[in-house]
């Protein structure tokens, strides 16, 4: 059939069934007849002890009808509320990084870990960095394969990459949360001693948890 042929889309939106809902289902189920008080001229609800006792079954049900329908919702980190203080608990949250345990930042993955990645979990916390990466080439050289001792472009040295951070202090949300940065920012004149200075600990403590062991993380400020 062609698709001009084809009818309109007569599909009703999906609704979660409140307790009227289910009532009505339940009595449907029910036979026929007076016996059961499903005909035409029934007793009213509150006049029958079967109508009563379905209303009752229906009030119980719609709480687990509820649940089914929300799990569209509790699949996904930020609409998530059933056992949410277990969720937390399974990653670790709150903790001192994070003392208002954003699961969604815990689990996200922005690729592979590289500049776009730090970059995206500083900005989701009102960090705005700039991140670059650096490279040691280390090679062998003849002579020198012996335990502890490795020999590079630069120096000899264990490390052999490095990830460079600034931060842009003026478009830099996290610091409205400081008192003492609020009331410096902006009254810097040459001259003048800063009064407090910035400290970039709680990013660093939010990027050690995904900077691998072997990566020295520098952070400066802009």
């Amino acid at each position: 059939m062609r698709a001009d042929h084809c009818g309109p889309d007569t599909r009703r939106p999906y609704k979660c069934p409140d307790r009227e809902d289910l009532f009505r289902a339940f009595i449907m189920l029910l036979p026929r007849g007076r016996a059961w008080q499903t005909h035409d001229d029934g007793v009213p609800r509150d006049q029958s002890w079967l109508q009563r006792y379905w209303w009752a079954v229906a009030g119980e049900s719609v709480v687990l009808w509820q649940s089914i329908c929300s799990m569209t919702d509790q699949y996904f980190c930020d609409t998530v509320t059933y056992m949410r203080d277990e969720l937390l608990a399974d990653y670790g949250l709150p903790d001192e990084c994070d003392p208002y345990g954003d699961i969604c930042t815990r689990i996200a993955a922005y690729g592979d870990y590289g500049c776009e990645h730090w970059t995206a979990i500083a900005a989701a916390h009102g960090w705005d960095i700039v991140c670059s990466t650096f490279e040691q080439s280390c090679c062998g050289q003849a002579g020198h394969a012996r335990a502890g001792y490795m020999e590079c472009n630069s120096s000899p040295s264990w490390l052999n990459s490095q990830i460079n951070i600034t931060i842009n202090i003026a478009t830099s949300t996290a610091y409205d949360d400081d008192p003492c940065l609020t009331n410096c920012v902006g009254y810097a004149t040459t001259g003048w001693a800063r009064a407090c200075e910035i400290s970039p600990d709680s990013l660093i403590c939010l990027l050690e948890k995904t900077v691998p062991a072997h990566v020295q993380l520098n952070i400066g400020t802009n």
